[in-house]
C-alpha cells in the first residue's frame, strides 16, 4: 500500500455528507483474495472439463492437450466477483456506496503472497465516522491489534501513522478496514467468488489438441 493524504478524493453530496474515494489492493484488506495457486486453482473446473471431452468420445487426459490460460483475467473476474459481493452485503448500511475494480496483482513466486485485485473505493466518510464513534474506533489501537508486525511479517503501519503526509489516508484505510472487518460476512464473500470460478476459468482459457494425441 502507497497510500497518501493526496490519494484520497473528498467531496459533499447533495445531503451534506462527506464522500471520499481511494484506490486499494484487496490484500490491505479482511476480504476473499482471488487466489488462483491453491483456493481457485481451476481444478475442478479441468476435471469437468476432461469428463466433458470423455463423453464426446474425444481423449481426456490433461496431457493430451495444450492449455493456454489467461491469469490475469481470472483474477481480474474473480476480483469483480468479490467487489460485488461486497457492495451487495453492505448496499443498506450506507457506508461503502462503491467498490469499482481498476487492477490485477500477481506474484512471480507464491512464496509469500498470493493474487489480489485493486478496486476504487467510495465511501460515505460522514456515516462511516458516525459508525466508527459508535464502535469506539481508535486508529493507533486498531492498528496495533490488526496490522502490527510479527514473526515473518514487517508491518509499516505504524510508520505511516506517524507520516504526517500519510496519517489521514491511512486512518481512513483503517477505518474501512475496521468496517469491513466487523460488517461483511467473509464466508459468503468467499462464496460468490468460488461461485464464479469454474466460469472465469472456462471463459479464459483455450486448448488444443495434440498431434500425437
Amino acid at each position: 500500500m502507497t497510500l497518501r493524504n493526496e490519494d484520497i478524493t473528498t467531496s459533499v453530496n447533495e445531503a451534506g455528507e462527506t464522500i471520499i474515494e481511494f484506490e486499494m489492493d484487496s490484500n490491505c484488506f479482511p476480504v476473499e483474495q482471488p487466489d488462483t495457486y491453491a483456493t481457485y486453482s481451476g481444478d475442478n473446473w479441468h476435471d469437468s472439463e476432461l469428463e466433458w471431452l470423455a463423453e464426446e468420445g474425444k481423449p481426456s487426459d490433461y496431457d493430451n492437450y495444450s492449455w493456454n490460460y489467461n491469469v490475469s483475467a481470472v483474477v481480474e473476474a474473480l476480483g469483480k466477483a468479490g467487489a460485488e459481493d461486497i457492495e451487495h452485503q453492505l448496499k443498506d448500511g450506507g457506508v461503502v456506496l462503491d467498490v469499482t475494480v481498476s487492477g490485477t496483482y500477481s506474484p512471480r513466486e507464491y512464496n509469500f503472497g498470493t493474487d489480489s485485485y485493486k478496486a476504487r473505493y467510495t465511501v460515505n466518510a460522514t456515516n462511516l465516522d458516525s459508525w466508527c464513534e459508535s464502535n469506539g474506533f481508535d486508529p493507533d489501537k486498531y492498528a496495533a491489534e490488526f496490522h502490527c508486525s510479527y514473526s515473518g511479517f514487517m508491518s509499516f503501519v505504524d510508520g505511516w501513522l506517524a507520516d504526517s503526509s500519510r496519517r489521514e489516508a491511512t486512518i481512513q484505510w483503517l477505518k474501512v478496514d475496521a468496517y469491513l472487518r466487523a460488517e461483511l460476512d467473509y464466508n459468503a464473500n468467499r462464496d460468490a467468488m468460488a461461485e464464479e470460478a469454474g466460469n472465469a476459468w472456462s471463459e479464459n482459457t483455450t486448448y488444443t489438441l495434440n498431434e500425437e494425441a
